[in-house]
Formats: C-alpha cells, structure tokens, sequence
C-alpha cells in the first residue's frame, strides 16, 4: 500500500488552515461520476473550496496560506 497524505493542517495562533482529500460518498459520485476525490480547503473551520481540480485547489492554498503568514485579506483573488 502507497502511503498518501489525506490531510494538512497547518496552524499560527488561533487560526488553522486545512487542505482535506475527500473520497466521494455514493451521491456525490453518482453526480461526478469521473472525480474519484476532491479537495476541500478550509481556514478556521470555513471551507473556501471543495473542487476535484488540483490547481484550483492548489491555487486557494496558496492564497489562504499568505493570508495565514500575513494576516492581510489576500484570499478573495483566488476564490472562485
């Protein structure tokens, strides 16, 4: 079995950012039929995507991420 990371949680201070593989249940997959998992990200418990497209994902990361490092509304750029 490969390991793979299913979740990251990083935290400064009180607040926390996340980035969660989800694995669709069977509703979900019978709507998204090709997506066998989707990525969830999540700043204090508020989630700002949930999309199976990894740069999209990766692209919200990033804006959380500096917005988690600088404490500066850099977020709203990259949200969809």
């Amino acid at each position: 079995m490969n390991p793979e990371i299913l979740e990251l949680e990083i935290k400064r201070g009180r607040d926390r950012l996340t980035l969660r593989k989800v694995m669709p249940g069977e509703l979900l997959q019978a709507v998204h039929g090709a997506a066998s998992f989707f990525y969830e990200v999540a700043i204090n418990g508020a989630v700002r995507s949930f999309t199976n497209d990894p740069e999209v994902a990766q692209a919200v990361w990033r804006g959380c991420h500096r917005w988690l490092l600088t404490g500066r509304s850099a977020t709203a750029e990259v949200l969809p």
